[in-house]
């Protein structure tokens, strides 16, 4: 990296005429270009569910952004996300799910976005567990009865699954993608019972 000095032109001419040259050196500056990491943490090995919509968070999946420079980033934040997920013996059934803008963490500071070193930007995907047809991923497995004195349930048969996150938080920043991850979950399914019946 070049020095910057700041002289009248006759000091710069002596001094250019006297001195050896710029030997001072700077550390160099990590280029903050690539340093946005992107991952995906999948749901839990039983997603349960209740006349067809997931129990509270069931079967949500955890979306990061990290930053691994050494310093904070800063800017306007333009939130795009997205996560890909199919069953890994039939990828046509599958599910592209729009990521809602609204991060868990950090918060944002009107339009601002901060990220700290070492901290990620992290979205709670919650989605009903339907491909992009509109059906319900369990109706592509076997289902099991499963009785008890405190009421009755389906299980599906375990499905292997893969997923991908593509996220975007910085206007002008491309998105990054996660690896690829492969989990295996099974659905429980619980029905209401209508108590006039």
């Amino acid at each position: 990296m070049a020095c910057r000095w700041t002289f009248s032109v006759p000091v710069i001419a002596l001094w250019a005429l006297l001195s050896p040259g710029c030997d001072e050196s700077l550390p160099p500056r990590t280029d903050p270009e690539n340093v946005l990491i992107a991952s995906l943490q999948p749901p839990h090995d039983v997603i349960e569910m209740s006349d067809g919509a997931p129990i509270r968070t069931a079967g949500s999946f955890i979306a990061y952004l990290k930053n691994t420079h050494d310093e904070a980033l800063q800017k306007e934040a333009d939130i795009r996300a997205t996560i890909t997920v199919f069953m890994a013996k039939s990828p046509h059934v599958r599910r592209t799910i729009l990521v809602p803008p609204e991060l868990a963490h950090p918060a944002l500071d009107g339009r601002l976005l901060t990220l700290l070193p070492g901290d990620s930007a992290r979205f709670l995907v919650v989605w009903d567990q339907k491909t992009d047809t509109g059906v319900p991923f369990w109706e592509y497995v076997p289902l099991t009865l499963v009785q008890t004195p405190l009421g009755d349930y389906y299980d599906s048969d375990p499905i292997e699954f893969v997923a991908q996150a593509s996220i975007q938080v910085f206007d002008g920043v491309q998105p990054r993608t996660s690896p690829p991850i492969y989990y295996t979950s099974k659905y429980r399914l619980f029905e209401t019972i209508d108590g006039n019946d």
